[in-house]
């Protein structure tokens, strides 16, 4: 078979053989002429596409560079700086020196050198700003409308709001469709306006600004996202940015937090100070409640706990206006759940919440137990640490083992505090502490009453911990006794309640008080006289017994005291309760000759005077002795004749020293209408006496 003869020619038509046609063969054949017309056209288009690569080749091999020089003559003439390709866009010729270089014969931009190649652009990339070339989104909003062709795909955000100029980053498409189980949290994780789920890469940390926080904005949207975003993402801890110590944000209040499925933490990047981020709380509600149950009382586990740690708190009127009079506004409640924590917290300005908080804890469907709530200080508020439940549900009356490290300055004139308070004074109310370790700091400022424990009725703080109580004073001047106590370190409000924890009384302003602030100071320690105590008919132990309780008085007694004698009454002793007294004082002017005397007080009832024995020592024994017949025949033998006891005079004042007595002068317990729950501090009149005598008191209860 031969071949076909070829010829470099562009054939406009291809014959197409009729049916009706005789067929032959040969180079002019009717069978071949279709055939030779396309090998014409194949040969015409090789022979072309051939004298176009040589041209090109010679350009190439032709081209112009910056180390040899050229002249250039039109914008398609290119010349060579290195790897780089560029085309000369001014004035033409354009004559290009040798060893010259684009940056010295015009730069780089209009009407001068421009490049022709992407390796400018590669080169920039890879440079250590290289980031700056590349597009982003500008912010959250702008992110929604975009739509992803592909699962992983990538995209930088510049920041999450306008103006904002932080909460950036890189976002992936995570999925091209949403089934209804992702959730829009607006800061890690959104859904576009295409359906699809966009998520923040790489996330380690759930912080504010990602949802975009600013300064005076309203926090309470941003924190119910943040709690999204830990549901996703299984990242416990939503960290608020702080935006100056003169900043911050608005709290309306009102908000809930489910932990009963996994914890939730608010806190800031300020824990373990009292210099977080201002909170400005104006709703007269809780600001923030953490709850192991839903509204509806479900719960999916029991140990699982939540809290807030490192801000400041302020009961506001407006966002930088202090001053929130609302009666239960409160800015934390801890609801229901082991170990919840409200730390590291400064509270000011709740004015008026007589019903509310500064932190709340609260059995609303079970138990609040091991609840921490350390370094809050609190001013300028009228409550500070309340344990309360509520009536008619499944709430118990347990609140075991709190541990509180809790400031109180009042400073709100003319009101009642209290920096504690236990129940509500209803039996369905009743609040049970016990487990506790419990430290109260106050400061004394303006106001009316201030109670640091006040123990409602049918409320139990139990024995089986501990109240330290760290005041810097009574309210009271020194000088003066005052008609009534301002303050009230344990006040229980109630015969069916019960004060039983053991207590560490840190307070008194470096000392100073004399006997004459007996009644005063012992009140304002144990308010015994709020109301009438009578013997319990359920409970052998006293409504008050704070084991450890120490009150300390001391002064001097003046040289005209000492000779005619003082008598210092304390009443309002509450039955069954056991104190131990301490004094020390001088037996006469001689500085050395000092008198040391404890005593166990016993107290009983209103009319059964209280039992004051010594505490060490005992009676003298005067004995006498004669001579008896031991035998018939007038044999005589010494025997004991007489025995007369006397009390060791080192407890009945050493003639002279403070000494410690019941109604009674000689300290007898026989019935006696209105003798009980009293004892007196008697220094005995020295007729001779020269010199004044200092002299201590101490008290404690047993």
């Amino acid at each position: 078979m031969a071949d076909i003869n070829e010829s470099p020619l562009w054939e406009d038509v291809i014959e197409l053989i009729g049916r009706t046609e005789r067929v032959s063969g040969g180079q002019d054949g009717v069978a071949n002429r279709p055939l030779k017309k396309l090998a014409n056209r194949t040969r015409y288009l090789k022979e072309r596409f051939d004298e176009t690569d040589a041209d090109i080749s010679s350009k190439v091999e032709a081209v112009k560079t910056f180390d040899e020089g050229a002249t250039l003559n039109s914008p398609r003439d290119e010349i060579l700086y290195g790897n780089y390709r560029l085309v000369w866009t001014g004035w033409f010729p354009k004559d290009v020196p040798a060893a010259s270089t684009p940056f010295n014969t015009g730069g780089i931009g209009a009407g001068a050198w421009a490049y022709t190649s992407d390796a400018a652009i590669r080169d920039n990339l890879n440079a250590v700003d290289g980031l700056a070339m590349v597009g982003q989104c500008p912010d959250i909003n702008r992110l929604r409308m975009i739509k992803f062709d592909a699962v992983g795909k990538q995209i930088f955000l510049k920041e999450h709001t306008s103006g904002q100029g932080m909460g950036g980053g890189t976002w992936y498409c995570h999925s091209l469709t949403n089934d209804n189980s992702y959730v829009d949290d607006n800061g890690c994780q959104i859904i576009n306006n295409h359906g699809q789920v966009i998520r923040r890469k790489d996330l380690k940390e759930i912080t504010s600004s990602y949802f975009g926080l600013q300064a005076g904005d309203l926090i309470d949207p941003v924190v119910d996202n943040m709690y999204k975003a830990s549901r996703t993402f299984n990242i416990y801890e939503a960290r608020i940015e702080n935006p100056g110590f003169d900043k911050g944000y608005v709290l309306t209040g009102g908000k809930r937090y489910y932990c009963g499925d996994k914890p939730f933490y608010i806190l800031s990047y300020s824990v373990g100070t009292l210099r977080g981020p201002n909170i400005w709380h104006t709703g007269d509600n809780v600001g923030i409640t953490f709850s192991r149950f839903k509204e509806d009382g479900t719960s999916e586990q029991a140990w699982s706990c939540g809290g807030i740690r490192g801000f400041r708190f302020w009961g506001a009127a407006s966002y930088l206006v202090q001053g929130n009079t609302g009666v239960d506004a409160t800015p934390v409640r801890l609801s229901d759940m082991w170990q919840g924590e409200a730390c590291d917290l400064w509270i000011t300005g709740y004015t008026g919440n007589t019903n509310g908080a500064s932190v709340s804890l609260y059995n609303e469907f079970a138990w609040t137990e091991g609840s921490l709530v350390k370094n809050v200080m609190v001013r300028q508020s009228l409550r500070g640490l309340t344990f309360l439940r509520k009536h008619g549900t499944t709430a118990t009356d347990s609140f075991f083992r709190p541990e509180v490290d809790f400031s109180f300055n009042a400073g709100v004139p003319g009101k009642s505090t209290q920096v504690m308070v236990v129940g509500d004074g209803t039996a369905a109310g009743k609040c049970l502490v016990y487990g506790h370790d419990i430290k109260l700091t106050q400061w004394m400022s303006a106001g009316s009453w201030h109670d640091i424990v006040r123990l409602e009725d049918y409320s139990i703080i139990a024995e089986t911990g501990i109240i330290k109580i760290v005041a810097d004073g009574y309210g009271i001047s020194k000088n003066t006794v005052p008609s009534t106590e301002v303050v009230h370190s344990i006040n229980v409000r109630g015969l069916n309640a019960r004060f039983r924890s053991r207590v560490e009384n840190w307070s008194n302003q470096a000392g100073g008080w004399g006997l004459d602030f007996l009644n005063i100071i012992f009140q304002s320690s144990m308010h015994t006289n709020a109301q009438a105590f009578y013997e319990s008919d359920f409970d052998a132990l006293p409504t008050i017994n704070p084991v450890g309780m120490k009150i300390r008085f001391n002064g001097v007694f003046t040289v005209a005291e000492r000779k005619a004698g003082r008598i210092y009454t304390l009443n309002g002793l509450i039955p069954g309760m056991t104190l131990k007294v301490k004094l020390t004082s001088r037996e006469g002017d001689d500085i050395y000759a000092v008198s040391v005397q404890e005593w166990k007080v016993f107290v009983r009832s209103t009319d059964l005077p209280c039992i004051v024995v010594p505490m060490s020592g005992g009676a003298n024994i005067t004995t006498t002795d004669g001579l008896a017949l031991v035998t018939a025949g007038g044999q005589q033998a010494t025997f004991l004749k007489t025995v007369t006891p006397t009390q060791a005079r080192n407890f009945i004042g050493q003639n002279y020293g403070l000494t410690l007595k019941n109604i009674n002068d000689d300290n007898s317990t026989s019935y006696s209408i209105n003798s009980g729950r009293k004892i007196r501090f008697v220094l005995p009149a020295n007729p001779d006496a020269t010199t004044t005598t200092p002299y201590s008191v101490e008290m404690e209860v047993l």
